[in-house]
């Protein structure tokens, strides 16, 4: 068994540098996604459905971004190979959603909602959860600056028990390690009891979105919380990071992953599994935070930015954050 060290930048731009055939396919795939979309969306358009469907007119307005891509040939070896791939989740449902020949919107929008849970096991949309060599390094630099073998994880508001299950497969290198996994939110109806029971997880039901939360009996002194896409969905983050800080320990981290690229894409693929997509007009597409303005959020709400990783053929950023302590601490130095 042979282990591989990467030495990587506490700032990385070019996470993907070293796995050119990752990234490769990783480009590969997003642009055939535009493809795809574009071209179904102009279709939806042209019978009239489009301008009936939820979220409406963010759906035209990334039409209008991808426009370019409607007319553009699809690489139809590409295609074929990630046809068959496992992890084109999006390429097939889309392509089903398209196929539909009801007129009716509803038939439409309700076939991407049945298969939603599986979006995060697709390459382009959980690229940060897929590949270890950002989320893992992540993970790592939180445990290696908490004390002890025992570390104690939690994810917040899930969409499915995908995510939980890269997230634990990521720490699995550290066999020496203790972890204990927490699933935070107001509610657990869409995520598997049995996968959770499964994956070592309880689940602890809160509404963080309440102003009037602060804390929980059975969730305090997390060391580090995990948050995929769920800054985006809420109307005053830096309030919603201040209610987490009651769960977390005084000086704990946060990994945030955010969709800080490619707006116009991932609202396409959003629109279709919320009702209201919509929650500030301040943000691209009512809905996405630039990186700049989620490095603003993080200082607002008093974390100190420690590490993100990210890459060009990546929409999402993965930012690591530490909640400044509320009575400084001195260096600790090793003799």
């Amino acid at each position: 068994y042979h282990e591989k060290l990467h030495f990587v930048p506490h700032f990385e731009e070019h996470a993907l540098a070293e796995f050119p055939k990752e990234k490769k396919n990783l480009e590969e795939y997003t642009t055939l996604l535009k493809q795809v979309i574009a071209s179904g969306l102009e279709g939806l358009k042209a019978k009239g459905l489009l301008a009936s469907l939820a979220n409406a007119a963010i759906l035209e307005k990334a039409l209008t971004e991808l426009t370019s891509f409607v007319s553009s040939p699809i690489d139809e070896d590409a295609h074929k190979r990630f046809a068959q791939d496992s992890k084109s989740i999006l390429l097939k449902a889309f392509e089903e959603l398209f196929a539909i020949t009801a007129s009716d919107a509803a038939a439409v929008a309700n076939h991407i909602k049945t298969v939603k849970a599986a979006f995060e096991t697709d390459r382009m949309w959980a690229a940060a959860l897929n590949n270890d060599r950002i989320i893992k390094t992540l993970q790592d630099i939180a445990i290696e600056n908490s004390s002890g073998h025992h570390h104690t994880f939690a994810a917040i508001e899930l969409n499915s028990t995908e995510q939980l299950k890269r997230l634990t497969d990521a720490l699995s290198s550290h066999p020496l390690l203790e972890f204990d996994w927490t699933c935070v939110g107001p509610t657990f109806e869409h995520l598997d009891g049995a996968t959770l029971e499964q994956l070592g997880s309880r689940k602890i039901k809160v509404d963080l979105d309440k102003p009037e939360f602060a804390g929980h009996a059975e969730a305090k002194n997390i060391d580090c919380l995990v948050l995929d896409k769920v800054l985006a969905r809420k109307a005053d983050p830096i309030a919603y990071l201040n209610r987490l800080k009651s769960i977390m320990r005084d000086d704990g981290f946060a990994i945030v992953v955010e969709t800080v690229k490619d707006h116009a894409l991932n609202a396409a693929v959003q629109a279709f599994l919320v009702e209201e997509l919509a929650v500030s007009s301040s943000r691209a597409f009512s809905t996405y935070y630039t990186d700049s303005e989620l490095r603003g959020i993080f200082t607002l709400a008093g974390f100190q930015l420690c590490n993100y990783q990210t890459d060009e053929a990546c929409s999402t950023t993965a930012y690591l954050i530490r909640s400044n302590p509320t009575t400084p601490r001195e260096p600790v130095f090793v003799d």
